[in-house]
């Protein structure tokens, strides 16, 4: 179009708007692929970030309670949250500048060579340069984006510690205290953050004196070649404007690089997670569970982590259903790993764990478990209404199945006394109610469903008389309907009991009725006397 404007015979006006109609007929296509290319990306996009977030949900629940236990809550959501978000931002870099970019550079050669070969390598040869720099600032920078990536993993664990224990933070006086280690784990990020900007600002004056050099190299070629005649005055123009744009090209692909290796490290540990394999799995082909609630423990031994104290040892043991049996002793003798290994959040390291005669381990998880009903130690609720959190065991229960299971639980009259009764809502953790109301709820939740076994973990160990009391009635109503474990350390939630299992060390010491295990005059009775002094 210069050319043809500065022609020697004068201005060729066909010849412009030709070129100019062509600009823009390049223009309005570019646009109209733009518009959708946008549409077609931010689908997929959306897609994936629905599809992450519900496999990283669905991989947390699925993994066994020993990954649960020793990872910190607040790390597992930033590393889900920060990799998915890290992933998208990944994806659309890519997608929307990444690759537009290197299309520019490369475009930019082939068009500049096929006006000017020579021009064409002399801009071609500052570009390997500059990008080799580019990769070895990344990979520079590389450890303190991960150190500050694990920080702000740490950050986001202390402060959902903190928001969960802001009862005990506060009765403490502890504001101050968690404030300041919240703030000089930033610290710590905002140091990292100032020692890879300062390892930046060098290479990108070594990329500023490449890309300088570039620009007056093929500037001065240019001049050269038109001196020469070899060229003329459009085509200097355009040879300059498109090194200018690839240059600018090349600095925006070193902010890509940039973007991209400040999404990998988060991405990589959403990877880690997302590939963690659960060493408790589904059998490939399950047998049907259909339970009637007879239960053994077959000379089972397990060790927790790296085996160094058995928390179980060759213990066995068996329980026929409909009978209500009881686990005592001591804190740390077993009693909690017996109803973790019976659930199969672990496999024993030793022997077997049956459930009417069939071993767990040929069950699916979720197939047995339906058929199981459990009552924590702490009424843990979901935010939701009174009848949601009954259902939840058990979906599709009618309201009249959701009223008889809490009068079960001796929870009909405190729910009627609700402002909205069943559809009241009860807040997170069920923060509204007290512990036995909480209680009564998790029980009902446990018999909704009619289990086969129902297991109480130190249901009634934080409960007031009056809700222990209410509780104790509400298993004499379960007594003889379904196998009842009873893990306890108060006795006297536990003295009913067809039968008493008193567990020291990993071992079943003492086995007998209340009356029967006081007149062997052992561990139990001195539990008894602990109890009463």
């Amino acid at each position: 179009a210069i050319d043809a404007i500065a022609a020697p015979g004068g201005v060729d006006l066909s010849r412009v708007f030709a070129f100019v109609a062509g600009v823009a007929a390049v223009d309005l296509t570019a646009m109209g692929l733009d518009t959708l290319l946008d549409r077609r990306v931010l689908a997929f996009l959306y897609a994936v970030e629905r599809d992450v977030h519900v496999a990283a949900s669905d991989h947390a629940l699925a993994l066994p309670l020993a990954f649960h236990e020793r990872e910190r809550a607040g790390r597992l959501l930033t590393r889900i949250n920060r990799g998915t978000a890290k992933l998208l931002e990944f994806l659309m870099d890519m997608t929307w500048q990444g690759m537009p970019t290197i299309i520019q550079i490369v475009g930019t050669f082939i068009a500049m060579a096929i006006v000017h070969l020579p021009i064409a390598l002399v801009y071609g040869a500052f570009i390997p340069a500059f990008i080799a720099v580019a990769i070895r600032q990344q990979r520079v920078e590389q450890p303190f984006r991960r150190e500050r990536h694990e920080r702000y993993e740490d950050a986001a664990a202390h402060l959902d510690e903190g928001i969960w224990n802001v009862l005990t933070v506060q009765s403490f006086g502890r504001e101050q205290a968690s404030g300041a280690t919240y703030r000089g784990i930033f610290d710590v990020i905002t140091r990292l953050g100032r020692q890879q900007w300062l390892i930046g600002t060098r290479y990108n004056f070594v990329k500023s004196a490449i890309v300088n050099s570039g620009r007056i190299a093929v500037i001065c070629t240019a001049a050269w070649e038109a001196w020469r005649g070899a060229v003329s005055v459009g085509d200097v123009v355009l040879l300059a404007t498109l090194s200018e744009k690839a240059f600018i090209s090349c600095f925006n692909l070193s902010r890509i690089l940039e973007r991209i290796s400040d999404a990998r490290e988060p991405v990589e540990r959403l990877r880690a997670f997302l590939d963690e394999a659960s060493p408790v799995a589904d059998p490939p082909h399950p047998v049907p569970a259909h339970l009637s609630g007879g239960i053994a423990f077959d000379n089972v031994t397990f060790t927790y982590g790296n085996g160094a104290n058995a928390a179980l040892r060759e213990m066995s043991f068996s329980v026929e259903p409909g009978e209500t049996i009881a686990f005592a002793g001591p804190s740390g003798g077993g009693k909690s790993t017996i109803v973790k290994l019976l659930f199969r959040h672990y496999d024993p390291t030793g022997g077997r764990v049956l459930l009417d005669g069939v071993d767990v381990r040929r069950f699916a998880r979720s197939d047995f478990r339906h058929q199981l009903g459990y009552v924590p130690q702490e009424g843990q609720l979901f935010s939701g209404t009174v009848s949601a959190n009954i259902r939840f065991a058990c979906p599709e229960a009618t309201d009249d199945e959701v009223r008889a299971a809490a009068r079960l639980a001796g929870a009909e009259t405190f729910v009627a006394s609700l402002s909205k009764g069943y559809d009241t809502l009860i807040g997170e953790q069920g923060v509204t109610l007290s512990g036995g109301q909480r209680q009564r709820l998790c029980i009902a939740r446990a018999v909704v469903g009619n289990p086969k076994v129902l297991v109480f973990d130190e249901a009634t160990s934080a409960l007031d008389a009056e809700s222990e009391r209410i509780i104790q009635e509400a298993l004499e109503r379960l007594r003889g309907t379904t196998t009842i474990i009873l893990i306890a350390h108060r006795l006297s939630t536990i003295r009913h009991a067809d039968r008493i299992l008193v567990v020291e060390g990993g071992r079943i010491v003492e086995e007998g009725s209340h009356a029967q295990l006081l007149r062997q005059n052992g561990l139990y009775q001195r539990l008894v006397n602990l109890s009463l002094s």
